[in-house]
């Protein structure tokens, strides 16, 4: 006999079934939350929805943003135009099992690309969650998986000595003289946001963050009210300042290290080191089974994740998913970006018409406005600490 399926595309506003959803999986994180997604539509990242398809005793789920592509009627004709983003983060599909069998992955992913196709989208370009294994089985044969980087975790389960047998010898070193003069770390309660606000602008100025990372004030207020119970901010103090803090989200027994920052004129080891060590034991309490760390920047092995792999050796590879809806809308945007700024990259940033490089030539032409279609985002950013 038959299985029946059937497949639904939710929105923000059906966030009761979206979390309902999101119980039955095997896995999943804060980014796939619908809290989460209506921050990102309501922050002008995009039209979030959540594809959800079920067949017999699996269900298979993928949250995305839908972006409007400006001024592509009037380019490339036949438009309006879309594409396909994620979330900030590491998002990526979701299934009720680890093991999902490639017929019905097959119809579900089909499913999606038609969604896409009959919502105009050109392209469609999804960040992976490094802890989530299923994910590959469920996007193969459709699109490109494709490695940029990695990430680290610690595995919570594992008896505290192993733990901290993993620290680099100076990260030690570093937090027990930062307890011997007196810094201090502990959560601190949401009426302190603009104060890590603060902490984290000084911090992004220093390291001369690009502009994605400036998230706005009112951005993380709502991280903070709309995500009760997931979203945590840590304060480190020395003689009753604060010094560094840092928000930790935990969902599903998975604890993330989002974004954070730090004091400059601190002259005592970095605080974020004690931070991270008063976390990690507040997380194991909180039944979280692993920590991710996240990754250097766009996934590299740069300074930041120097600086994390002090705390662990277990490394994730971080991929990005990427599919083409409409080969002819995407050569002809391609193209036509190409042409006007007189570029033609190749370094294979995905999609090809919202290089940064566009954008970046259009601001340095005198009066000149950026063009509409330059509003792409870094193909891998991550969430990740300081």
């Amino acid at each position: 006999m038959a299985l029946t399926s059937s497949a639904q595309v939710l929105s923000v506003a059906d966030s009761d079934r979206w979390a309902e959803v999101l119980e039955r999986m095997a896995a999943h994180d804060f980014c796939h939350l619908p809290a989460y997604s209506r921050l990102a539509e309501m922050s002008g990242h995009g039209r979030a929805v959540m594809f959800v398809y079920q067949e017999g005793e699996h269900t298979l789920a993928f949250p995305l943003l839908f972006r409007q592509i400006e001024d592509g009627q009037g380019h490339i004709g036949g438009g309006p135009w879309t594409d396909v983003t994620s979330v900030y983060g590491y998002a990526g599909p979701l299934a009720t099992g680890e093991q999902i069998p490639e017929d019905v992955a097959g119809r579900f992913m089909a499913w999606v690309t038609d969604c896409f196709r009959e919502q105009r989208a050109v392209s469609a370009l999804s960040r992976m969650h490094p802890l989530l294994s299923q994910q590959t089985s469920i996007l193969s044969g459709f699109g490109e998986i494709a490695p940029v980087g990695w990430t680290l975790s610690v595995d919570l389960t594992a008896p505290e000595e192993e733990q901290t047998r993993s620290y680099r010898r100076n990260h030690r070193q570093d937090i027990k003289r930062l307890r011997s003069m007196g810094v201090t770390c502990e959560e601190v309660g949401t009426e302190r946001v603009d104060e890590f606000v603060d902490i984290y602008y000084e911090n992004m100025d220093r390291v001369g963050a690009s502009s994605e990372y400036y998230f706005s004030r009112d951005y993380f207020r709502r991280l903070f009210g709309d995500m009760p119970g997931v979203t945590h901010l840590f304060m480190c103090h020395h003689e009753g300042r604060a010094i560094a803090a840092g928000i930790f989200t935990i969902c599903s027994g998975i604890c993330q290290w989002y974004l954070s920052g730090s004091r400059s004129d601190f002259s005592g080891p970095p605080p974020t080191k004690l931070m991270f060590d008063d976390a990690r034991h507040w997380a194991r309490a909180s039944g979280a089974h692993v920590l991710h760390l996240g990754g250097g920047v766009g996934g590299s092995r740069d300074s930041l994740y120097h600086f994390k792999r002090g705390f662990t050796q277990r490394e994730h590879v971080y991929s990005i998913w990427k599919c083409v809806a409409n080969q002819q809308a995407y050569d002809e945007l391609s193209r036509l970006m190409c042409e006007i700024h007189g570029l033609a990259p190749a370094d294979g940033y995905f999609p090809l018409y919202r290089h940064p490089a566009f954008q970046q030539v259009a601001a340095r032409a005198e009066g000149g406005q950026a063009h509409p279609l330059d509003s792409g985002r870094r193909e891998a950013e991550a969430a990740d600490g300081d």
